[in-house]
């Protein structure tokens, strides 16, 4: 009896072992309905298509891209809804096939040797036979007329003969000097000259006078535009995942700001701004303090922010 109970717990344990493992998959999706947000929303969140999220939430190894991609999915994922990624990640460490490595098998050093000495003998042999076939053709058509010098001389080109062309002497032709031309004195423009009397006049030059133009002095660059519309600015206190849209559809911030620091963004309003951890994050528009705690769900504030001229407006998404 005893043995049958021990038999038995081995069973269960050897049956727990093999049972599969639950992926990280359930959580998010339970985490994501917490935080009163859709499958389509945490796509948009994470800039990835709707159906990475929902492999991701349906724990389909199968239809996911390669493991060092979902590592990231998953930790983005579990960020978003305040779920710990290490703790996710690991899970899907435990649920995913494990990387078999490939075996190379080595084929032995004797066989190309082998092969290739196989090849050899039989193209030479080939060979012979060939060039003895060609040799026996050309005996029979010649009426057995060729000698053992004719044979040797088979294939070979004949010489053509060389033309010489005799070349003519160079011819000396003699050449007669050139004359000699003697310099004629240099005159001196600023010499003195004689008049008719016989008195000596001197004539000065006057310099030449070079004008000076000055360059112009180079424009100030003209300064940077102002940027116009709303200014939203956030104070954080800890680490939130932020993500703020104008209304043209352009992501103003879409990243993990730390704590301790502000961003301020420029745009047209209304706002689309959805808070990781709303409690964390002080926000202002243009220089107004602005409550949103209205909207704050399971620590996740999504909300519409606008200034109609000066009164600051919130809403529901």
């Amino acid at each position: 009896m005893k043995g049958d109970r021990d038999n038995a717990t081995e069973n269960e344990l050897e049956t727990e072992s093999l049972a599969p493992q639950p992926g990280p998959g359930s959580r998010l999706g339970k985490a994501r309905m917490a935080a009163n947000m859709t499958v389509e929303e945490v796509a948009a969140g994470l800039n990835l298509t709707l159906g990475i999220v929902q492999a991701l939430e349906r724990d389909a190894v199968d239809e996911l891209p390669a493991p060092v991609f979902v590592r990231g999915y998953i930790s983005n994922y579990a960020r978003l809804v305040g779920l710990r990624g290490d703790e996710l990640v690991n899970q899907y460490e435990k649920v995913r096939a494990p990387e078999v490595p490939l075996e190379l098998r080595h084929r032995p050093a004797s066989a190309a040797p082998r092969i290739r000495l196989g090849i050899s003998l039989r193209t030479v042999v080939l060979l012979l036979l060939v060039i003895g076939g060609g040799v026996t053709a050309l005996w029979w058509f010649q009426g057995s007329q060729l000698s053992v010098g004719d044979l040797t001389r088979i294939g070979r080109p004949e010489p053509a003969p060389m033309a010489i062309t005799p070349v003519p002497a160079p011819v000396m032709q003699e050449t007669a000097p050139a004359p000699v031309v003697a310099p004629e004195p240099a005159t001196d423009s600023a010499a003195p000259s004689s008049d008719a009397t016989g008195s000596a006049r001197v004539e000065t030059v006057e310099p030449a006078t070079v004008a000076v133009v000055e360059a112009p002095a180079p424009a100030e660059p003209a300064p940077p535009p102002e940027p116009t519309g709303h200014r939203l600015k956030l104070n954080l206190k800890n680490d939130v995942w932020v993500e703020i849209v104008d209304d043209d559809g352009t992501r103003l911030v879409f990243d993990m700001l730390r704590g301790g620091t502000s961003r301020e963004v420029t745009g047209e309003g209304p706002f689309l701004v959805l808070l990781g951890k709303a409690g964390a994050v002080a926000v202002e528009l243009n220089g107004n303090a602005v409550d949103h705690s209205a909207f704050e769900r399971k620590g996740i504030a999504r909300f519409v922010l606008d200034d109609e001229g000066g009164e600051i407006v919130t809403r529901a998404p």
